[in-house]
């Protein structure tokens, strides 16, 4: 009886115990929000974040403190201080992601956050590059809007080297650009493109009806 318990023990019991990871939580206090994010992501620890107010934006606590191991799976609460928002801060430069949490603060104080989205090929898609209001007293503020670039129809130009001047002509016309042809004495077959006055990768809108010169063999 005694070795068959045993043996359930050994086989049953002990690999379960030995498959159960442990993680011990890090020192993270004094850490900006993205810096304990960091440290924790790089360990999987599993957390969620409350925010306090505060005079800075830095970790304040993390319960269980630092040191305590716990299971692999666990959710450890990451204390924050926020600063209170008493104006409105600099949109400009951020990503709509990185601004949410902002936004989010705004509207809870009653101020209306109006997006909108605009193409834009000097910026990234996300991103955020005007605002009607900043550094205004929030007390005197009802509504904020931001604008946000969304170039779902930017196109980048191809390298059209070598190819021929009907696959110029089909792609202009799908994509609502327009061209003017240049034909130039060349060794090459006829009909071949061997230079384009706006180079490859430019970003160039779509159905704009942008003019593009091709040097065309003939």
């Amino acid at each position: 009886m005694v070795i068959f318990v045993g043996w359930v023990i050994y086989f049953f019991i002990l690999p379960t115990i030995k498959s159960e990871k442990v993680v011990v939580i890090p020192e993270t206090i004094g850490l900006t929000e993205e810096e304990a994010k960091n440290k924790l992501d790089l360990d999987n620890i599993k957390y969620r974040i409350t925010y306090q107010e505060g005079n800075d934006d830095l970790v304040l606590k993390t319960v269980p403190q630092a040191g305590t191991i716990i299971k692999e799976n666990y959710i450890i609460d990451v204390y924050v201080s926020k600063k209170k928002l008493d104006t409105v801060i600099n949109f400009c430069g951020l990503n709509i992601q990185e601004a949410q949490t902002f936004i989010d603060e705004y509207q809870n104080l009653g101020i209306e956050v109006v997006i909108l989205e605009e193409e834009n090929m000097k910026y990234d898609n996300g991103l955020i590059f005007w605002q009607s209001i900043n550094n205004e007293q929030i007390t005197n503020v009802k509504k904020i809007e931001l604008k946000v670039v969304k170039n779902e129809t930017i196109l980048i130009l191809p390298d059209f080297y070598l190819k021929r001047i009907d696959e110029v002509y089909e792609y202009t016309k799908e994509n609502g650009l327009s061209i003017k042809p240049v034909y130039i004495d060349s060794m090459l077959p006829y009909g071949l493109i061997i230079g384009q006055e706006i180079q490859a990768g430019t970003k160039i809108l779509k159905n704009s009806q942008t003019m593009l010169t091709f040097y065309v063999s003939r």
